[in-house]
């Protein structure tokens, strides 16, 4: 049942757009869709890999990525409410898999409002107190750039906790109810993840920038 739908793609659509279920569902991804051109995720995908050692280039990315945080805040919450305005419709969908994709959907745009809001937060303090400098990975490779990771913990939880809570417990129900397949393994896969962020120190190769890796 959870199998895709392989038939000709305007007989899916045309299927597809015949609920508003479905619609929303499509309208939300592609809204959110870092990589397609246009749209709402293409133009405030935040960055996740390695911030500049400087500290005057440190703050102005960071800077701009904690406005770009914001932005897909409001975004997120648009389309939580989005989803939400057609959870009736949620019972009445015969097809699992349209059923795993909204509820996996679903957690995903209420979790990574507190993600981004910890992302903000972590910035915003590392602009103003930085870590020093201690160069762990040896003379030969020195620090030249902080890496983004996650951590269990969050820097306010006053304000996140509850939307965490929330949000972690979709990824449970999707866990149980979807057992064995893809989408049960993403909601592992978010909850094994930390809401908060920390930067380390890293070492990038000067030789490697600017190469280009292909997408598949």
């Amino acid at each position: 049942p959870f199998l895709p739908d392989l038939s000709a793609r305007k007989d899916y659509v045309s299927d597809r757009d015949k609920s508003p279920f479905r619609q929303m569902i499509f309208k939300v991804i592609s809204d959110l869709n870092p990589y397609q051109s246009g749209s709402k995720g293409s133009r405030v995908e935040v960055k996740t890999d390695q911030y500049p050692i400087e500290p005057a280039r440190f703050a102005q990315e960071a800077t701009l990525n904690m406005k770009k945080a914001q932005d897909l805040i409001v975004y997120l919450g648009e389309a939580q409410k989005a989803l939400e305005s057609v959870a009736s419709h949620r019972a009445r969908e015969k097809s699992p898999r349209w059923r795993a994709n909204y509820d996996l959907i679903y957690a995903q745009t209420i979790s990574y409002q507190a993600r981004l809001q910890e992302y903000g937060w972590y910035l915003a303090e590392f602009i103003k107190t930085p870590k020093a400098i201690k160069n762990p990975l040896g003379p030969a490779r020195p620090t030249n750039g902080w890496d983004v990771g996650t951590v269990k913990r969050l820097l306010k939880p006053d304000v996140t906790q509850s939307t965490r809570d929330k949000a972690d417990a979709l990824f449970r129900e999707i866990q149980k109810e979807y057992a064995g397949t893809p989408w049960a393994w993403r909601a592992t896969e978010e909850l094994g993840r930390g809401y908060g962020i920390e930067l380390h120190e890293d070492f990038e190769d000067p030789r490697s920038r600017g190469v280009k890796v292909p997408k598949y």
